[in-house]
């Protein structure tokens, strides 16, 4: 796989710098009672399309515990360079932590000025550090953390893993009405509230970063009764987001039949076809 920009190869993650998709896959649609990883992920994508160094960092904070992991695994190890690794560690992750707690300070700023017919939540992100961003100044959030890793080094050895940081941070959701974590809602409440988010999402990235992203919608009704998919589809062509959607049930998206082309992939071949 490669990737060029003016004839010239580019890392893929230079593509974020012009374009960027947000995208639905029905594996997300129970997020919200998933693991904390899964959120995790879902919610540094996000960031990512807002910061385009977050991934680079996300990486850099990994290479880091997995150095720490490695120099305590083999229990003896420079006292020096394994502060020096730490401090690194530490660095990086207050600058991760500070990009997902302003991501979330700019989604709720953004839900709080929608118009649109879709359900309140808050958000906030879960996490020893990011709770801290807006508390104390950086330098003493890496020194608290610094101090932590370190008195954690036994216990790190012991269980094989780093016990404290931002790879253990979690994205919380509740319902505004009620304050209901989102893990308690139903079902449907939860897809709602999924789609909520996605939108609000994708007008944020339209506010702050003046981009149009591109949208991806694979298998739209396992993610949406009809009415939440006509609000759905309502907004996005009101946005003028270029949107794909995938289903194999073609007849639920009769309501589509004026303002969208339908494509079809029969023996191998991708081809227009009209809405019966």
């Amino acid at each position: 796989r490669s990737v060029e920009i003016d004839d010239k190869p580019v890392n893929q993650n230079e593509l974020s710098k012009f374009l960027s998709m947000s995208w639905l896959i029905p594996q997300m649609g129970h997020i919200f009672i998933d693991s904390s990883s899964v959120r995790r992920r879902f919610l540094d994508r996000m960031v990512a399309n807002f910061d385009h160094h977050h991934m680079k960092n996300l990486t850099s904070y990994d290479y880091y515990m997995k150095e720490r992991s490695s120099l305590l695994k083999s229990n003896k190890y420079d006292e020096s360079w394994m502060a020096v690794i730490e401090r690194k560690m530490a660095e990086v992750a207050v600058i991760v932590a500070t990009a997902r707690v302003q991501f979330a300070e700019m989604l709720m700023n953004t839900l709080s000025e929608m118009a649109y017919d879709l359900p309140k939540f808050i958000v906030k992100i879960g996490g020893i550090i990011e709770e801290k961003i807006y508390k104390l100044p950086s330098i003493q959030i890496e020194e608290e953390f610094c101090a932590i890793l370190k008195g954690n080094r036994e216990l790190d050895f012991f269980s094989k893993r780093t016990n404290a940081g931002i790879h253990r941070s979690d994205l919380l959701v509740w319902k505004s009405k009620g304050r209901v974590s989102a893990e308690m809602c139903s079902t449907g409440e939860q897809k709602f509230l999924l789609m909520s988010l996605f939108l609000t999402e994708i007008i944020a990235q339209i506010r702050y970063r003046r981009k149009m992203p591109v949208i991806l919608l694979d298998d739209a009704a396992a993610h949406l009764d009809v009415k939440s998919q006509a609000i759905f589809f309502e907004i996005v062509n009101d946005i003028g987001a270029q949107t794909w959607v995938t289903s194999t049930f073609v007849e639920k998206f009769g309501f589509l039949r004026n303002s969208a082309v339908f494509l079809k992939v029969e023996n191998n071949e991708l081809m227009i076809c009209e809405y019966e």
